[in-house]
């Protein structure tokens, strides 16, 4: 089930929020965990030397768009975001305590979830990447049921007629459907 992520508020509007009424506030934020593909952030939220409230948040690199490239600060973020809300700075709508960052999380593994019953692993770039992952990629990986791909798309502009990601383990070849956003292919 998706969620309208416009019934919930932005972390930067409760760290506003929390600034306009808290001058003297702090919101200090700690990486205590981190593996390659793994982050784990911890916020803490101080009004003058008093501790008030925590929040804490885990990402894996890859398990979104904005996760391929930026697991580290989306983690940093959730974890402020429900710091926040532990302190009720979570909107007027005590239910809707999660923060607009945490319900897109909610919305990708939903979709994750939808995808056809069977274990279904990130798929991942074997040798040198190209750039991000685009969306189509992660979309045809987990249909086919592949993990590992070439990126060849730094050879596209050579041959044209070339796939842009090829299975490491098979002949599945992959190029983007004709409705890809441009943004999602730089080559």
């Amino acid at each position: 089930m998706a969620f309208d992520l416009d019934n919930y508020e932005p972390v930067s509007v409760r760290i506003a929020k929390f600034y306009d009424a808290h001058p003297d506030g702090r919101i200090i934020t700690d990486l205590v965990h981190y593996l390659p593909d793994v982050a784990v952030f911890r916020a803490d939220i101080y009004i003058g030397d008093t501790l008030v409230a925590t929040g804490w948040e885990e990402e894996t690199r890859g398990s979104s768009p904005v996760n391929r490239t930026s697991h580290l600060a989306n983690c940093e973020t959730s974890a402020v975001g429900r710091a926040l809300a532990n302190y009720n700075l979570a909107g007027s709508d005590p239910a809707k305590r999660p923060s607009r960052e945490e319900m897109a999380k909610v919305n990708r593994a939903t979709k994750l979830a939808a995808l056809p019953d069977r274990e279904v692993a990130p798929v991942q770039i074997k040798g040198k990447a190209h750039g991000p992952i685009p969306a189509w990629m992660v979309k045809a990986a987990a249909e086919a049921g592949v993990e590992w791909v070439w990126d060849n798309r730094d050879q596209i502009a050579a041959n044209p007629k070339r796939p842009h990601f090829k299975n490491v383990n098979g002949d599945d070849a992959f190029w983007p459907p004709k409705d890809a956003p441009p943004a999602e292919e730089p080559f």
